[in-house]
């Protein structure tokens, strides 16, 4: 049951992310498509690497973005 809520939790928390960044830059569209370019390196690059990671490459992403101060 605490793996559920855990799991819930880190949902919330990335989809926050995911509001806050879109929110602070001026520009959704052109952040969406480096995010998107990004999880589609990350993605070949895991594949050639051949290691398996925790997080979908998107997710990775989004984690990885810093924010606008």
């Amino acid at each position: 049951m605490l793996s559920k809520f855990l799991m819930d939790l880190y949902d919330s928390l990335i989809l926050y992310k995911m509001e806050h960044i879109l929110k602070n830059y001026s520009n959704r569209y052109e952040i969406t498509l480096n995010i998107a370019q990004k999880a589609k390196i990350n993605l070949y690059d895991e594949i050639n690497i051949k290691t398996s990671k925790k997080f979908k490459p998107i997710i990775q992403v989004v984690i990885d973005t810093k924010l606008p101060k």
